[in-house]
């Protein structure tokens, strides 16, 4: 435990919890978590502070059911106190002040873990791809029509994707892992570069650098580890598939293309319409079982579906705001 001037200066404190205060709320942003790392790096005592801020939320977090309890029971905790508290830290902060913290962490929030370490919610729309620089330094490449959350603690970092996909490139901290929730499975990392797709309930993930492990969600039964140039197919219910791919060709969007190798048309229009504001629909189901390889540069729309309709057996007609493609069939190609 840091003691005296070491731990920051009262003053230090209150800014501390401040912060607090400040991250967990809903209207946070960005530019609140920018401000927050020049605040930490400003001084020692800021870093001293924020970790015995911590420190007492954590002992708060241990007492949490037991306070609910009595909140439930009496509406008062006053009795309650943290056996595992430090004196000299609940001396400093006031254990009047640190319990009646408690208090209200309690009645705003389930647990004060919820508290401490924040959720934090991010998306990309339509024709948006955007990148996010978490508090570890681990970057986040996020692609058109991606939804994640984040949620970062002191033993994880916490990932959670429903309809996504992302680049991540991880900073290594053993004491860390990097845990990302896709569906039925996790994917697990300590500090490496791969991307993450989660569409339509089929998870694909492809690594560029580093070992990936993937394992059932609840699980570490059927782990699967990949390394650079594998790519693991999963859909719920069914077998995991490993490939050796070029992991460029899953990198290929971050710069404008989209890499497809005998996938079918009803994937590349998912992906067209992830990425342009005019739709692209399927005239029939049969077009869209339709295998289509090739290289698709992000540009126009009208000229990327023209390119499409010259690399593949389709026709490609404006119907309404939009686009319809139309397999030419055997016959006519």
């Amino acid at each position: 435990m840091r003691g005296g001037k070491q731990g920051g200066t009262d003053n230090d404190h209150q800014a501390a919890v401040d912060w607090l205060m400040r991250l967990r709320n809903d209207a946070s942003g960005d530019q609140d978590w920018v401000d927050f790392d020049a605040w930490l790096e400003a001084s020692p005592r800021h870093k001293a502070a924020y970790d015995d801020t911590l420190a007492v939320w954590s002992e708060i977090d241990q007492i949490a059911p037991a306070i609910k309890s009595r909140l439930d029971q009496t509406g008062s905790p006053a009795r309650l106190i943290p056996r595992q508290a430090s004196p000299n830290r609940m001396t400093r902060w006031g254990l009047g002040g640190a319990l009646a913290a408690a208090a209200v962490a309690l009645t705003v929030m389930p647990f004060a873990g919820s508290f401490l370490y924040p959720q934090q919610a991010y998306e990309t729309a339509r024709g948006e791809t955007r990148t996010v620089v978490l508090s570890d330094g681990s970057k986040v490449h996020m692609n058109a029509g991606s939804r994640l959350t984040v949620r970062m603690t002191r033993g994880e970092r916490q990932v959670t994707m429903s309809d996504a996909e992302a680049v991540f490139d991880v900073t290594k901290d053993p004491k860390r892992p990097f845990l990302i929730t896709v569906g039925d499975r996790v994917v697990r990392v300590v500090g490496t570069e791969f991307d993450v797709s989660r569409r339509g309930g089929d998870l694909a993930v492809t690594v560029r650098r580093g070992i990936v492990e993937v394992r059932p969600h609840g699980s570490s039964d059927d782990a699967v580890r990949l390394l650079p140039g594998q790519r693991l197919d999963h859909a719920a219910g069914q077998a995991t598939r490993i490939s050796a791919v070029d992991p460029e060709d899953a990198f290929a969007w971050r710069n404008d293309r989209l890499v497809y190798r005998g996938q079918p048309l009803s994937v590349v229009v998912a992906e067209l319409n992830r990425h342009f504001a005019q739709p692209v629909s399927l005239a029939d189901p049969q077009t869209g079982k339709q295998s289509f390889s090739g290289v698709l540069v992000l540009d126009d729309e009208k000229a990327v579906v023209e390119r499409l309709s010259l690399l593949a057996p389709i026709s490609v007609m404006p119907s309404g705001a939009g686009f319809v493609m139309r397999s030419l069939g055997a016959s006519n190609r």
